[in-house]
């Protein structure tokens, strides 16, 4: 493993090597992003995106604010497009399920290029490398890069962002400006994350200004706006006016951006401080690594941290004094503390692991500053142990995510097909809450009648369901809206539970259920539903 460390010093590549090493590791991560991108099926975020992507280009906004959804537009107008040229690639041998995600997979697969890039704008080749290695390799990535969502297209474009921030301090030409504008201003309409862009750019900038009128020792002698005034003016005014036009460019998403903002939510529960470490555990290991049975499985996590913290936290001692250090603390910790306070003081709640998708670079990066550097280890064997740990850890997640059912999303097309045969034409299929409707209904033909219903006074859902022979509830019980909705709870107190199937899964919200309840009423041809 020493020798393997030894092998990524540029200065023992031949130029050949050092240039397709990036590609040929990008392309590791490219090949590991395809194994059951279709296997598994749609669920519930990756069927809202699928509702939104198959209506109407021009009217797909309209449809985002008369149902309630809470994101820019730019990925679900990519997905659009992507699912009406799906005719073109009918002749391959891939799924739907598996067309439609690549979307995602092909800026997952940029991101882990990009990586290589801005590590070695920071640091040195090496650090690029293994950085990127980490990542494509990584299980957290993984799993949320066979998602159909659009974290993998906001990291890509903030990497973007960042790479080109760096360029211009070294070379302030039109196409760096161009290429940091473009990315910044594509951010802004794919999530509202890329605030983050203006966040960690701001405070980071603000340091380095501070820094760099005092002493070059608190420094360490290299700050980042350590040129002359005039060029360090120049250069501020340059980022300046450039993330200026790139706000300007999101004016036109501010009447929505209010709607959205004034939107109903539901209460979750508040972030805890195990939670802030268990972030740092499921970057370093992934979801997919269970705890052994004589451990607290909410204890597991938090011991994994310890590992990457205690990096963390010695990284941060010694590269505090360099802006390189300074720019990846703030770029991995300001999304957390800002997630932290906004869930804590407000009725959002942000503290959510697929929100943190876009820290993945900075921690390994950390990481791949620790390991690149053995020599200034006390014990310089540790750093090839940890990159042996880290691998370990992460195949064996990686293969546990896309070989293990368990841990795939939760199978909607296995629960709208047992439905399907089982329910009659007498019947009535609840679906709660009525966002996992889109999921269900991806996958369900059947002849019984699907009512998408979120919360009902008892005495309306009695009044609602005379007419039918049964109901059937498909629902997740782990989410919180059901359990502050109590229709599940409702329906057991009313009526006999006939039938009852469970899918277990591990994430995203647990087992899902489908059960059947036998109504007490006779039903009545000439009575009509009050369901709209």
């Amino acid at each position: 493993m020493i020798k393997i460390l030894d092998f990524l010093d540029p200065d023992r590549m031949d130029e050949r090597t050092k240039k397709l090493l990036p590609w040929g590791i990008t392309l590791l991560g490219f090949i590991l992003r395809l194994i059951t991108l279709g296997s598994k099926s749609f669920y519930v975020d990756e069927g809202v995106t699928l509702f939104f992507a198959t209506k109407p280009l021009d009217q797909m906004v309209s449809v985002m604010m008369n149902a309630g959804e809470v994101h820019p537009p730019l990925y679900f107008w990519f997905v659009g497009i992507w699912y009406r040229i799906f005719d073109l690639f009918s002749f391959l041998p891939v799924t739907f399920e598996g067309y439609i995600r690549f979307s995602s997979v092909i800026f997952a697969v940029g991101g882990i290029y990009l990586v290589f890039l801005l590590g070695k704008e920071l640091f040195s080749y090496k650090v690029g490398i293994i950085s990127s290695f980490l990542v494509s390799i990584s299980s957290f990535h993984l799993y949320f890069s066979q998602e159909l969502r659009m974290y993998p297209m906001l990291l890509f474009f903030m990497l973007c962002s960042f790479y080109y921030f760096f360029r211009l301090k070294k070379e302030r030409n039109v196409k760096n400006y161009i290429l940091f504008i473009l990315p910044t201003t594509l951010a802004l309409i794919t999530h509202y994350y890329s605030f983050y862009i203006y966040f960690i750019l701001g405070v980071f900038m603000v340091v380095e200004i501070i820094l760099c009128r005092q002493k070059p020792e608190n420094t360490g002698g290299d700050s980042f706006l350590s040129s002359s005034g005039d060029d360090r003016k120049a250069f501020l005014k340059g980022i300046v006016v450039s993330l200026f036009i790139s706000g300007i460019s999101f004016l036109f998403w501010i009447p929505y951006f209010f709607r959205q903002a004034g939107g109903s939510s539901f209460a979750r529960a508040e972030p805890s401080v195990g939670d802030f470490f268990e972030v740092f555990g499921r970057l370093f290991a992934g979801f997919t690594m269970m705890s052994p049975r004589w451990l607290d499985a909410n204890l597991y996590p938090v011991l994994i941290s310890v590992i990457p913290m205690a990096i963390i936290i010695s990284f941060a001692i010694k590269a505090v004094k360099t802006y390189q250090g300074r720019f990846l603390l703030v770029f991995l910790l300001l999304p957390l503390l800002i997630s932290i306070a906004v869930s804590l003081s407000g009725k959002f709640n942000i503290f959510e692991f697929k929100y943190f998708f876009i820290i993945i670079p900075p921690f390994w990066m950390i990481i791949a500053k620790f390991v690149s550097e053995p020599e200034k280890i006390k014990i310089p064997q540790v750093a090839s142990v940890l990159l042996l740990v880290i691998m370990c850890l992460n195949i064996f997640t990686l293969y546990n995510f896309l070989f293990n059912p368990f841990y795939w999303p939760q199978e909607w097309k296995r629960v709208a097909k047992l439905v399907e045969e089982k329910a009659q034409r007498e019947d009535l299929v609840i679906i709660h809450p009525s966002m996992m409707s889109s999921s269900f209904m991806l996958y369900y033909r059947g002849k019984a009648r699907c009512y998408f219903m979120d919360k009902v006074p008892p005495e309306e859902l009695q009044k609602a369901l005379k007419p039918y022979r049964g109901v059937w509830l498909v629902f997740t019980p782990g989410h919180p809206f059901v359990r502050q909705a109590g229709l599940m709870k409702t329906l057991h107190s009313l009526y006999p539970m006939k039938e009852g199937y469970s899918v277990p899964n591990f994430r995203p919200s647990g087992v899902l259920y489908a059960e059947y309840f036998q109504l007490q009423q006779e039903r009545d041809d000439d009575k009509k539903s009050p369901l709209p």
